[in-house]
């Protein structure tokens, strides 16, 4: 009786969105195809599922799920990707709201001026624009619109010789930039958050980590029972595939703590129960 190479183990649950994916559209490439000249073996199992359709017992059936699942994946973590944009929206919003303390903060300092003609600057830019004191306690969107209209006002001919003399260009130009960004990446993300129909990432998952199981158990069961080349090079790769991700896993891990349990070590050959790939 030879050796039987059966599936090794990885704990599917504790990789993260992109280990996950990685390993599962690397799995998927190493699904066997048949190739034209297979013929059924007369007199036994057929290598053919029922319909004709597939191969090893795997049907077209079962691959397109999978197929339609990945795609599934790839949105859903592809709106998870937003979270880089929320990042970058707060970093903007502080950006902007410091801008507006400075700026009415070098007004009240320049009204103290002993220098007159900045005092008389400052006197009259605090004048003009007083009334925007506070915008950057608003809600953001109307913070949005209050910058501006500061920033309008500011433009305006009669207020350009005030700002010169206070030097506030630099100010300004950049308290305008970070609140146009902060408009852009809000407006991005209203349009994403209007179309956007992916399903949960974890549910995905857990239906993906069923059809794993299900087309990776079938092809095993194959390379038992019909000791089919193509069945048990697809073993023997997967589970290269697993020692690898296994590896990347643990390297990832250490970098981030000490404490974080890694997937389980699944067993090799040999040992009287078959293992199950991806069991938790």
């Amino acid at each position: 009786m030879g050796t039987i190479v059966k599936i090794k183990e990885l704990g599917l649950q504790q990789l993260n969105n992109a280990e996950f994916a990685g390993f599962m559209s690397r799995f998927r490439n190493l699904v066997p195809v048949q190739s034209s000249e297979e013929e059924e073996r007369p007199g036994g199992l057929s290598l053919l599922s029922e319909t004709g359709t597939g191969y090893l017992g795997v049907t077209e059936e079962m691959l397109a799920a999978f197929d339609t699942d990945m795609q599934a994946l790839t949105d859903s973590v592809s709106r998870q990707r937003t979270d880089d944009r929320t990042k970058q929206k707060n970093l903007y919003e502080t950006a902007r709201g410091s801008c507006v303390t400075l700026y009415f903060s070098s007004l009240s300092t320049a009204m103290k001026s002993p220098i007159p003609a900045t005092a008389e600057s400052g006197n009259i830019l605090w004048t003009r624009t007083k009334d925007y004191r506070g915008i950057q306690r608003l809600p953001q969107q109307q913070e949005t619109e209050q910058i501006r209209g500061l920033l309008f006002d500011l433009d305006k001919e009669e207020n350009q010789p005030h700002v010169t003399a206070l030097h506030l260009e630099g100010l300004l130009e950049q308290m305008r930039e970070t609140n146009e960004e902060f408009a852009r990446l809000s407006e991005e993300s209203l349009a994403e958050r209007a179309t956007d129909t992916t399903e949960q990432t974890l549910v995905v998952r857990d239906r993906l980590a069923s059809q794993y199981d299900d087309i990776s158990t079938t092809i095993f069961a194959y390379s038992v029972t019909e000791k089919n080349a193509d069945a048990l090079t697809f073993v023997k790769k997967l589970n290269a595939l697993v020692d690898e991700t296994r590896t990347a896993y643990k390297r990832r891990s250490k970098g981030e703590t000490e404490t974080e349990e890694t997937p389980e070590e699944g067993g090799e050959s040999g040992g009287e129960d078959i293992e199950r790939p991806g069991e938790l």
